[in-house]
């Protein structure tokens, strides 16, 4: 049977008089159409190039706006369809497609929903207004592939089997049940998956796995948790703006990740002492780094865990770095290499919470970058396993100010050739060579100090 047949009708035995029996059988033919109106009746064949039938039995449905158009145009989903591609191509006519009776958008073959545009310049900042709008009643066994630059929102209850995969552009996503059947996976591979509304998060304990493109988490409307495990070997890059980058936390990572590649922190928070805007980040000892460019906080406040972090670099650039305390037992973690890049914050420990002992293997600083430090409770504790070059006292005499207002020497602590490990004076301050250098004139410094904004 041709590609073209998608359905057969069940066989019909019709019995003629003297002419025996013969088996009559039937299919509907597979129809792609473009949509002309605005709005409307998606069994309306006026409205698709395709009259007198509209798209369905695993045909393809494409939407072509006017370029300066903003209105969004509001598809009844007045029959049950079966599409093998949803496809447009300018994002600022979004198409919401609401089905209605229980009428179902069922995707099959490749099940690929392609939005060629990207968001929208608005008022001097990106705008999301995705090019389709799925409020529910998405079904299919072939899973949901997104491509393209632009953006799809999903919304209410969808039962479509197979996974989620978003190879480019967005998914803005307001449920856990907006994504597909329960217990599918989620794949990003070069693409995005943003929040949807506020004040309900997107909630999620499904495995997402990060492909060789990367993928990227987006904080938009609400602070998305995820609860799942997070697998593969790229990149994971989360991200927060507009209407959460004044929050004081963006995203929520729980549990024990199994990702072994880079992760990326571009998050924003309303203040320097807030939660953070990757708060609760789970178990990230796997991963081969962090760049933190934002704030990442290690939260140890419910459940104490001296093994959050891996053994990878943390580059900490214009960024912050919390490790909180817990009140029960204290804290001890240890990381890879600590890269200054740009001017960065350490805060460690929780005030009435046991102390938290944060070593690195080492330092190293970049392009003059410096680390502060902010006030730690009592006992808590910030070493490096390699020495730096400890300067500022002795035979140096190299002067410089104090370590911080207000924050004790004896909380942090170097290598000295003479005596081994020890506090610092509240003159010194260390220098390291980049990685790889050798030379003397080529010494970067790391001062703590107290950060101000």
């Amino acid at each position: 049977m041709g590609n073209s047949l998608k359905r057969l009708s069940s066989c019909l035995a019709i019995t003629w008089l003297a002419l025996g029996s013969v088996c009559v059988s039937s299919a509907s033919a597979q129809t792609s159409g473009t949509w002309l109106g605005a709005g409307g009746m998606w069994s309306d064949p006026n409205l698709w190039t395709s009259k007198p039938q509209f798209p369905s039995n695993g045909g393809e449905a494409t939407f072509i706006s006017q370029i300066n158009s903003t209105i969004t145009g509001t598809i009844t989903l007045d029959t049950s369809v079966q599409l093998s591609r949803l496809i447009t191509s300018n994002t600022r006519y979004m198409q919401l497609i609401e089905p209605v009776n229980g009428h179902m958008l069922e995707f099959v073959g490749p099940a690929e929903v392609r939005v060629d545009d990207p968001l929208i310049w608005i008022g001097g900042f990106f705008w999301p207004r995705p090019g389709f709008w799925l409020k529910g009643g998405v079904s299919g066994n072939a899973g949901l592939t997104k491509t393209g630059a632009g953006e799809i929102a999903l919304s209410e209850t969808n039962s479509f089997t197979g996974g989620l995969r978003i190879n480019g552009g967005t998914v803005f996503a307001r449920h856990d049940t907006s994504l597909g059947a329960a217990n599918e996976s989620i794949t990003i591979n070069g693409g995005t998956l943003s929040s949807f509304s506020n004040p309900i998060p997107l909630d999620t304990s499904r495995t997402i796995h990060i492909g060789a493109n990367g993928g990227t988490f987006h904080s938009y409307a609400s602070a998305p948790v995820f609860r799942g495990d997070m697998t593969g070997d790229s990149t994971a890059t989360f991200q927060s703006t507009l209407l959460v980058e004044n929050t004081s936390i963006a995203f929520r990572v729980l549990g024990d990740q199994s990702f072994t590649g880079d992760v990326r922190v571009f998050t924003r928070a309303d203040s320097v002492t807030s939660t953070g805007t990757l708060a609760e980040a789970g178990a990230w000892r796997h991963a081969r780094s962090l760049q933190i460019v934002g704030r990442l906080a290690i939260d140890n406040s419910t459940s104490a865990n001296s093994d959050r972090l891996s053994d990878g670099t943390v580059t900490i650039g214009n960024g912050t770095m919390l490790v909180t305390g817990n009140t029960a037992t204290a804290i001890n973690e240890h990381a890879g290499p600590l890269v200054a890049d740009g001017f960065g914050h350490l805060a460690i420990g929780t005030a009435g919470a046991q102390p938290v002992n944060l070593t690195f293997s080492r330092l190293e600083t970049r392009r003059g970058g410096a680390i502060s430090v902010g006030t730690l409770n009592g006992g808590s504790t910030i070493r490096f396993d390699q020495a730096p070059t400890l300067i500022g006292s002795g035979t140096h005499g190299i002067t410089s100010a104090p370590i911080a207002p207000g924050l004790s020497v004896t909380t942090l602590h170097t290598y000295d050739g003479g005596v081994g490990v020890r506090r610092l004076n509240s003159n010194e301050y260390l220098t390291t060579l980049p990685s790889g250098a050798s030379t003397a004139n080529e010494r970067t410094h790391w001062r703590p100090q107290r950060l101000h904004r």
